[in-house]
């Protein structure tokens, strides 16, 4: 037999999990012939397809080759014989099959692995496929790349799990290469498995780091644990090992008066550390001092939330992941174990410039105390916050009892820089016919009125963004179908009456959409259970229409780049296009000739692009500080606009949040046992606003100095600021809602859970270092331009 093959550190995995390996192989390999060693002229149990292996295979109408195939003695993993499949042409394939599986009766997952020797695979992978079929053979469902491999390598063991259809009696299995005729190259498989488990769920992804432990100091091993520093930008998990440049004692900040700035350090444990207390001490300088009440020092609670397959290969699945910034002070650090904790600083609006100098306190129940020093420079700084710029979030209003909750809601969306709010409500007022006129009725206690009011009270004063619920239209259409003058008429009318009254109490502007992505859900209908009622694409183009009609109304529709085709439908009645993700046509491809061209478009016909859902994941901070940052300059936006605060929160269910493991929500609420506190991609949010301010403060100073007459300096400040950003690369940053990807190993474990390693990062061309990086080099730039 050959020497096993899979990496060292997944060796040293193994040898950490060995109960998880003997409960997962605790059942017995229903495969019969599994290593191919019985049979006369083919393998026992076993059939080659090639000819037909598609249900569409005769209306491609495509005729195939036969692939290089056979029972093969010379290639083997072990005993005497292995099957092979290879392909010389991407419209061929091959499949080695074994059907009537028998169904291990109450196996809700089942183990799948084998040993595979793969040659160069192109293009295409070498896949175990499983289907569930009926008693009487009925297909019910099939995960067809349960185990998967490609390219060139040696003997393999290669894993995966399967998850039958609850009503499956049997199973198909199929050896498969090249089933998506996209490649060539050859595979052999030996010694299959499907090994009944006793398990309910799919394990969850691992995250590996199999970095070594740098050496540490004296003073360290003594006390029992090491801290090191991490970016804010970092996802850091419990098995996270420092790397030696990062093992450090000073925190180094910098900040404007006014601003929140956070940084983070983690503390890796060599044995239970116990309950852990963290405070922080006043910052002082010559110049005067921060207290300590303004400043947080929380630590990062990881929760299992549950990824989604358009994210990516290695995304979809439960994941333990670091979510929450936790409003305490306290927490637990068992032996081995990393903890990051982020640092917050609130800078006074009055504070004067210089260092100011500090330091936080680690008090471990079972280990000494140690100190990590902070200093914090505030720069001689006024940030402008820009009046064109919509930085917001989609928010549901919450009233009557949980009318506390919006204006904290509203409060905390200001403090993390956000100007405006994606207000998802009912217009909730009275409406009633009169003499075959709308009377509408404001008396401060529909959900718009108490939205506005919250919105205004929290310090907003740019335009709301309205994403409409239906009452105002259903209450259209009990007037007239759809197309009629009737509901165009009663339509009308509420809008207006909403208009003339906002403009009488001195409301912020309402920029309308009337329904949310017409455009990819074109033709859904908006009563989901009336195939006769208008289509959601109808829907929104006849409100628009009628919108239009009223002076100096302002329209906004989301997702045209999910559906392209469906863009013209809409655009002429739209002020605002909301594109996902960022600056591309259709999702998933950049097209940087095209997009200018769509943006010279725009502004020809008076228009605005803003953007939505670069991440709705809550976890992954790098895309909301580049989003409502450099990345939102960069494509030439002015807005950006996340999906959504607090979307799955009930004051009902308080856990539920915590409970749902794919909740969409920036903020975790406090329970009777949690603590909660923002998401770290919450606290991303706000430094990309704050990177915005700070370009917009050294743009309008070189305006302002170039109108001087003083340009020379100005315009090397401004070429130096935005050539680091002309390195932003929008060609990595497409494809789904959550734009990242894992630099390092990726794969299945010998156990088959999935596991992912090193950063979770955007090919964006820039470095997590370049964030901060950039924002030192724009403060450079103003002081120096103030001195002129």
């Amino acid at each position: 037999m050959r020497a096993q093959y899979f990496p060292i550190f997944l060796s040293a995995f193994l040898a950490f999990c060995p109960s998880r390996v003997r409960s997962q192989d605790s059942g017995k390999n229903i495969l019969a012939n599994p290593s191919f060693e019985e049979g006369q002229d083919q393998p026992k149990a076993w059939g080659f397809a090639w000819k037909f292996t598609h249900s569409g295979d005769r209306e491609r109408g495509v005729q195939k080759q036969e692939p290089d195939w056979g029972w093969d003695d010379t290639v083997v993993h072990s005993g005497k014989r292995s099957v092979r499949v290879g392909v010389r042409r991407p419209d061929d394939d091959g499949v080695w099959g074994q059907d009537n599986v028998p169904h291990v009766k109450g196996t809700k997952i089942y183990l799948v692995r084998a040993w595979v020797k793969t040659k160069d695979l192109k293009g295409t992978n070498a896949t175990i496929g499983c289907v569930s079929l009926s008693e009487n053979g009925k297909w019910l469902g099939a995960s067809y790349s349960t185990v998967a491999t490609t390219g060139t390598h040696d003997w393999k063991l290669c894993t995966g799990y399967f998850q039958p259809h609850p009503k499956a009696a049997k199973f198909r299995v199929r050896l498969w290469v090249n089933m998506s005729y996209s490649g060539t190259g050859t595979a052999w498989f030996d010694e299959v498995e499907m090994i009944p488990t006793d398990m309910t769920e799919l394990p969850p992804i691992r995250y590996v780091d199999h970095s070594p432990m740098p050496p540490i100091a004296e003073a360290d091993k003594q006390a029992g644990y090491v801290i090191f520093e991490k970016s804010c930008l970092e996802m850091i998990f419990p098995n996270t090992i420092p790397k030696a440049g990062e093992i450090r004692d000073t925190l180094k900040m910098f900040a404007t008066p006014g601003e929140y700035e956070p940084v983070t350090f983690c503390v890796r444990s060599q044995k239970d550390l116990g309950t852990v207390k963290v405070k922080a001490t006043d910052l002082k300088s010559e110049n005067g001092a921060i207290s300590r009440d303004e400043i947080r020092v929380n630590p990062v609670k990881c929760l299992t939330r549950h990824g989604q397959g358009r994210w990516g290969k290695y995304a979809e699945g439960d994941m333990l992941v670091p979510v929450i910034v936790e409003e305490t002070d306290t927490t637990t650090i068992p032996a081995d174990t990393t903890k990051q904790f982020y640092v917050t600083v609130k800078v006074p609006k009055d504070a004067k410039p210089g260092v100011y100098r500090g330091y936080v306190e680690i008090q471990p129940e079972k280990a000494e105390a140690r100190k990590v020093n902070v200093e914090l420079e505030v720069l001689p700084i006024r940030l402008i916050e820009p009046d064109h710029i919509y930085f917001g979030m989609y928010c549901r209003f919450r009233g009557g009892d949980d009318l506390d909750f919006t204006h904290a809601a509203y409060k905390d969306m200001r403090e993390h820089g956000m100007t405006t709010i994606g207000l998802c409500s009912r217009f909730g007022g009275k409406m009633e016919m009169v003499d075959d006129n709308v009377k509408v009725t404001f008396d401060g206690t529909s959900d718009l009125e108490q939205a506005i009011a919250a919105y205004q009270r929290a310090g907003f004063k740019m335009p709301i963004l309205w994403l409409m619920s239906r009452d105002v239209m259903n209450f259209a259409l009990k007037q007239g179908e759809l197309q009629s003058d009737e509901f165009e008429k009663c339509y009308r009318q509420v809008i207006e009456a909403i208009v003339a009254e906002g403009k009488k109490k001195g409301w912020p502007e309402i920029i309308f959409q009337p329904l949310d992505e017409p455009y990819e859900h074109a033709n859904r209908n908006i009563r989901r259970k009336d195939p006769n009622s208008p289509t959601i694409l109808q829907a929104t183009k006849r409100c628009l229409q009628i919108m239009k009609k009223i002076p100096g109304l302002r329209t906004e529709e989301d997702g045209a780049n999910g559906a392209p085709h469906n863009l013209e439908e809409l655009y002429p009645w739209v002020d605002i296009e909301t594109y996902h993700d960022g600056p591309v046509l259709k999702r998933g491809t950049y097209d940087a000739e095209g997009w200018a061209k769509f943006l010279e478009r725009l502004k020809k016909d008076g228009k605005e692009i803003w953007f939505y859902n670069i991440d709705i994941t809550g976890f992954h901070p790098e895309p909301l500080r580049f989003g409502y940052g450099f990345g939102l300059y960069a494509a030439k936006g002015t807005g950006m606009i996340e999906w959504a605060y607090m979307f799955g929160y009930r004051s009902d269910k308080p856990d539920r949040l915590y409970k749902n493991k794919l909740p969409m929500a920036y903020r975790y609420n406090k329970t009777d046992a949690e603590v909660g506190g923002p998401t770290t991609a919450w606290e991303a949010a706000r430094e990309g606003v704050d990177d915005y301010k700070y370009l917009h403060t050294l743009l309008t100073l070189t305006k302002k100095l170039k109108a001087e007459g003083k340009a020379d300096l100005a315009e090397q400040a401004e070429k130096d600021i935005l050539d680091r950003i002309a390195r932003i690369d929008f060609n990595g940053c497409t494809g789904s809602a959550c734009k990242g990807q894992w630099t390092g190993d990726k794969g299945r474990l010998p156990t088959g859970e999935k596991f992912v390693s090193g950063d979770y990062k955007m090919q964006n061309g820039f470095s997590f270092s370049d964030y901060n990086a950039i924002r030192r080099a724009i403060a450079d730039w103003i002081i120096k331009l103030q001195g002129k």
